[in-house]
């Protein structure tokens, strides 16, 4: 994988830009930010029934061990929240942007016999800090950032953040 090929060339720095992305499914929540944490709890889950879940990251799986930063924005959500959140609170892995959607429900969905699905909440998510995932993520510097900008590295969160002041 691209991951792979960046630790054979020691590649330092890596910039996740997880801005607009709307999230998904649980199960490669947990391989995506495996690749990034050596060990430690992926999400929380309090269930309706009030019994509990953690997932944690799976062992073996890491990939990269270099600095990251994560950009996000208010188009944010699900499962893109969950990794940002998972990679802060096991690494501390800085997080630039816009406060989050704040998407942190368990979805269970059904399908109708009419080709219509439901979807019902089993649950809520919070991170492995034990902050509500619905609240939405608030970075660690609030910067709006253009596509403009992280395509062509220009602007003060790139300097401060990815070029490490030694360079």
């Amino acid at each position: 994988s691209d991951l792979e090929l960046m630790n054979v060339e020691k590649c330092r720095y890596l910039v996740l830009d997880l801005r607009n992305n709307r999230g998904g499914l649980i199960e490669p929540v947990r391989r995506i930010s495996s690749m990034f944490l050596k060990e430690g709890k992926v999400i929380y889950q309090l269930k309706k029934n009030r019994s509990n879940e953690v997932i944690s990251a799976e062992k073996d799986m890491l990939m990269f061990k270099g600095k990251m930063v994560i950009l996000v924005n208010e188009s944010t959500g699900g499962s893109a929240e969950i990794i940002a959140s998972a990679l802060k609170d096991n690494n501390g892995t800085k997080i630039l942007g816009t406060r989050t959607k704040g998407q942190g429900q368990m979805m269970a969905t059904f399908n109708l016999s009419n080709l219509c699905k439901l979807a019902l909440c089993t649950g809520e998510i919070y991170s492995p800090a034990n902050k509500r995932i619905s609240d939405g993520l608030i970075p660690d510097v609030t910067i709006p950032l253009s596509s403009e900008q992280v395509r062509t590295g220009k602007g003060s969160w790139w300097n401060y953040y990815v070029i490490p002041r030694s360079l």
